[in-house]
């Protein structure tokens, strides 16, 4: 493998053979797609949605916008997944999307040029309404039929589809929605009350963002609590832990609804679970900084450049640079620092961040520049420099740019709290200004939003969240959960920020990677009109792929607000509606295929009408006589024989469908 392997991670030193795009590459056991290709020094792995613009990796989780590709090939490809949630299996093949002939050299790359030199972008917001009017007869004949060949990423299988999926319906007392330290320390006490209890989490392992910490001496407690958490529950006969498994809706009734990919002869599983109590403890996302060229391929969340090195024992590039304006980001720069890698310096927004941070970055020898924003990264097909300049006081003006080598480009704008699940149960977030973001400010019944879900990002205090609601959820089920012991470890959860939600500097400035909509796109937006979030959405496409705005809505919110001249609580935010992530039509089918997707009602008289040779029609479940042909017939010569035969004669109707209760 190439030279961005840096240890083992938590990965072992097995390693298997997958393709990408018929290239022969290595990976080891545990790796995903998206830490593979890195590994293997791939930066360019397919082209964006409206202009094609190089993408790469950018995150190491489900919020992943750039890296979408398609696993596998003909009945059972698998197009848009997120390479970041793929464990690579031995033999797998993956193929880069949206580009031809290839991720580098991509043709209609050309859009992206056209939407550079020409006035007023032919492909900015709400370009379809405006474009393509005249001729009309060109309609049908020509500008359909080449959007329809240019839209979309991967390709659908037209194939019948050969894998086999199942719905599973499950009856518990605490559902968690979460697998992190909260999550686990949630389940841990209210298993100990003897309730049943299911734990679900989206990733092949457990423990959220303690997967992002180095494994040294340092942290060996961290870790070891980890461990030794997951092997109590898997020791305890009433926990169910579902990993792989996404919740990614909520229901009447407490009604949870999962998706779960599944090792084996079952492709996918579709849970639907019914609980007495909920506790969300889903964390929180990173959202990116807004700045010129912010999708190119080496621009990557600070988190997901984190956990690249210290989980897959990968690092995200040779020389990197670390734009940040919150506290977070910094343990980034002194992982890769600590691990070997060049860190050539860290871009602060703030004016005075925290004096132990720069005194830990003194001592690593990590310059900080302090009141500056990198303004556009530099490179061809993935970052070589970037472009950093001091920002004014009151944020509105940058001067002259200085120029930083670099081959990654880790950035970090703050955390959003995953506030899906509880906005499905009516409960609407409301903004905080002290972590700038939204949270639910108050809990609806039957359920909890705990440690990052509700906007607490230290270890102890999040785990002391968590058990407090496992403790309530049982008692309010008559039954006592335990305690919990936390790791002697703790992690600061103060993130000290200060918003920044756009560089204020020229370039191309994605909010929605994945959509290609820029922040003059939602400029535009409000210019046009369009006041409401949900109108602006839409005219946008904003937060409506495959991370359903986890990492783009709050930016275009603040973008939205400014424009407006008012605050993000009164912009308000955009209705989270379910599903909240990708899942597959087979999984929510399940066996109800074929004969069973539709089962056929029989009538008493079904079998006589075969014989008869009729031809039916459907109402409802029922399959009703119509007409009965003879050889040669058609429908009208039928008619009329059947009523001269009845007028004459003797006739009967079979009207039994017709009965119900």
């Amino acid at each position: 493998m190439s030279g961005f392997r840096h240890g083992a991670g938590r990965l072992g030193d097995k390693e298997i053979a997958f393709s990408f795009d018929g290239r022969n590459l290595a990976a080891r056991e545990g790796d995903t797609v998206a830490s593979a290709l890195v590994a293997n020094g791939i930066e360019v792995v397919g082209r964006s949605f409206k202009y094609h613009r190089a993408r790469g990796v950018t995150s190491c989780g489900p919020e992943e916008t750039g890296a979408l590709v398609t696993i596998g090939h003909g009945a059972t490809a698998e197009p848009n997944a997120r390479a970041t949630m793929q464990l690579v299996t031995p033999g797998m093949e993956v193929s880069s999307q949206n580009c031809w002939p290839s991720p580098k050299l991509d043709l209609l790359s050309l859009n992206n040029v056209i939407g550079s030199i020409l006035p007023g972008s032919p492909f900015s917001a709400g370009f379809y309404y405006k474009t393509f009017m005249w001729p009309a007869k060109f309609w049908y004949s020509f500008y359909e039929p080449s959007i329809r060949k240019a839209a979309g990423r991967g390709k659908v299988p037209t194939q019948a589809d050969p894998d086999v999926y199942d719905r599973i319906n499950s009856f518990v007392d605490v559902a968690i929605v979460g697998g992190g330290a909260a999550g686990l320390s949630a389940a841990l006490s209210a298993a100990q009350s003897g309730l049943r209890v299911v734990v679900m989490d989206e990733h092949a392992e457990f423990g959220g963002q303690l997967l992002n910490e180095t494994v040294n001496a340092d942290n060996l407690a961290l870790e070891q609590w980890r461990l030794d958490t997951i092997a109590a529950l898997e020791a305890a006969d009433n926990v169910t832990l579902l990993r792989k498994t996404i919740c990614w809706g909520r229901f009447d009734g407490n009604t949870l609804a999962a998706h779960e990919i599944v090792d084996g002869k079952v492709r996918h599983n579709y849970h639907k679970i019914q609980a007495k109590k909920i506790i969300i403890a889903a964390g929180a996302i990173e959202r990116p900084l807004v700045f010129g060229n912010n999708d190119k391929p080496g621009v990557m969340l600070a988190s997901g450049a984190r956990k690249m090195i210290n989980h897959y024992g990968v690092a995200a590039g040779k020389t990197m640079v670390v734009f940040t304006n919150n506290d977070s980001a910094y343990q980034t720069a002194f992982d890769y620092h600590d691990q070997g890698v060049t860190v050539s310096a860290v871009i602060d927004s703030r004016q005075k961040p925290s004096q132990q941070l720069l005194a830990a970055c003194m001592e690593r020898g990590i310059p900080v520049q302090t009141q500056c924003v990198v303004t556009t990264a530099k490179g061809w097909h993935g970052v070589r420099s970037v472009a950093v300049a001091d920002m004014a006081a009151n944020g509105e003006s940058v001067g002259q740019t200085r120029s930083i080598a670099c081959d990654v480009l880790a950035h970090s704008g703050g955390w959003t709290p995953q506030v899906q699940m509880a906005a499905h149960g009516g409960t609407p977030p409301v903004y905080d200004n002290q972590i700038a973001a939204f949270v639910v400010d108050q809990q609806a019944d039957d359920t909890w939003s705990v440690a990052g879900a509700e906007g607490e990002f230290g270890l102890h205090a999040g785990i002391d969240q968590a058990v407090a609601a496992a403790q309530a959820a049982c008692l309010s089920l008559d039954a006592t959960a335990g305690e919990v012991v936390k790791p002697s470890q703790d992690i600061a959860g103060a993130l000290n920020i200060q918003p920044l939600w756009r560089v204020p500097a020229k370039g191309k400035q994605l909010v929605d990677i994945q959509h290609d909509v820029t922040a003059a796109d939602v400029v535009q937006s409000h210019l046009e009109g369009f006041v409401s979030v949900e109108h602006m959405k839409r005219y946008t496409t904003l937060g409506m792929a495959n991370d359903q705005g986890r990492t783009s809505n709050v930016n275009a919110l603040a973008i939205m607000a400014q424009c407006q001249g008012q605050s993000i609580a009164e912009t308000g935010t955009t209705r989270f509606r379910s599903p909240i992530a990708p899942v597959s039509m087979g999984g929510i089918g399940g066996r109800e295929l074929g004969d069973h997707f539709k089962p056929l009602r029989r009538t008493p008289m079904q079998e006589w009408h075969e014989r008869a040779g009729a031809v039916f029609v459907e109402t409802g479940l029922f399959r009703r006589a119509q007409y009965y042909p003879q050889t040669g017939e058609t429908i009208d010569d039928a008619y009329v024989r059947e009523t001269a035969h009845v007028r004459a004669k003797v006739g009967m109707c079979d009207v039994s469908t017709l009965g119900k209760i």
